[in-house]
């Protein structure tokens, strides 16, 4: 299949991809809520089983070490992260415990991690787990739909235990299945069976730019402060107590009112002949640089390139124009409201 049609699926049916470029941190023990609760911007003691929340862990000035989604399972938390911060985060969680019940550990190499995406997304994790009855695969189906983002499901399959996450990151219906390794072949081609064939991940990169979403390591860095890069509304909570950076944050909020230097924005590309910038081309207002681009892509539905981008807070308001400068190249990005589409 090309890309065009890997792009059509995804919006109209299913496709699956493995996400290889996914860790997981497993912590246990009873204390383990109270334990990320001082450490992660987002309200952990507030999961009950089976729920979960976007969140980042901030150094004390404020700024991004690594974003997660974290999934309470009922008897461990997991922390869905970038597979290159997974051994750092271990160690570094690993040297602040001092009395507390909690075990931290890389479960990255124990589970299969495939991603279902698209509108049938759930019709074909049904299909797959219930087989030929069809009453099972609507009620699975159904059950599957009712999931709140990062709410978590454990179901058997060939009498193991398999994990299904709701995790709509490209913009579209999608689901996280984690399983054993030794059901990875089993699972991908019963999917595939379904209709929800192997789909080419730099598909899932246009769909996750449309949707306008930052990713981890490539548009969230360890210089971003969450305010910059307007996550903070879902990776925040303003009324849990104390986390690691904390007051940076409430000191921008507050006292600086939300004000931060840059902000990430959506840039579109219209002019004739144009083409897809190049990773941190750098962005003028005449010969005044203002910004850099994060990430680019060509979107089937828009006939043109569109980027991600941290501009200076003056330029950061839809309509506003900036020169890109790419190598040899100059074409001219207007400042779009995010999402560039949405479903």
């Amino acid at each position: 299949m090309t890309k065009t049609d890997d792009y059509d699926l995804l919006h109209c049916s299913a496709g699956h991809f493995v996400r290889s470029t996914r860790g997981t941190v497993g912590v246990s023990g009873n204390d383990r809520a109270s334990f990320l609760q001082g450490l992660l911007t987002n309200d952990i003691e507030a999961l009950s089983s089976g729920r979960g929340c976007y969140a980042t862990y901030l150094t004390p000035q404020g700024r991004i070490i690594t974003d997660m989604n974290v999934l309470e399972t009922g008897n461990s938390i997991l922390l869905d992260v970038d597979i290159g911060t997974t051994h750092h985060l271990v160690e570094r969680f690993n040297k602040l415990i001092f009395s507390e019940d909690v075990q931290i550990s890389d479960l990255s190499n124990t589970w299969t991690q495939i991603g279902v995406r698209g509108p049938h997304a759930a019709t074909a994790l049904a299909t797959v787990l219930a087989e030929t009855d069809l009453e099972a695969v609507s009620l699975h189906a159904s059950k599957f739909l009712e999931y709140d983002d990062f709410q978590t499901g454990r179901v058997s399959y060939l009498d193991e235990h398999v994990l299904i996450s709701r995790n709509d990151d490209v913009g579209v219906v999608g689901f996280d299945v984690r399983a054993p390794t030794t059901l990875d072949t089993e699972l991908r081609e019963r999917l595939a069976a379904t209709g929800a064939v192997s789909v080419d991940e730099r598909v899932l990169e246009i769909l996750r730019v449309e949707a306008g979403r930052p990713l981890f390591p490539v548009d969230l860095d360890e210089g971003t402060i969450p305010l910059e890069a307007g996550i903070e509304g879902r990776a925040i909570s303003l009324t849990k107590g104390c986390y690691v950076g904390q007051e940076v944050i409430i000191r921008i909020l507050h006292r600086g009112q939300g004000k931060v230097a840059r902000k990430l924005v959506g840039l579109t590309v219209m002019e004739a002949a144009s083409t897809v910038p190049m990773r941190n081309a750098k962005l003028f207002d005449n010969e005044k640089e203002v910004g850099h681009i994060t990430s680019a892509v060509q979107s089937p539905a828009l006939g043109c390139p569109i980027a991600l981008g941290y501009v200076h807070r003056d330029y950061a308001a839809p309509g506003m124009q900036v020169q890109i400068q790419d190598q040899s190249r100059g074409q001219t990005g207007t400042v779009t409201k995010l999402p560039f589409i949405t479903l």
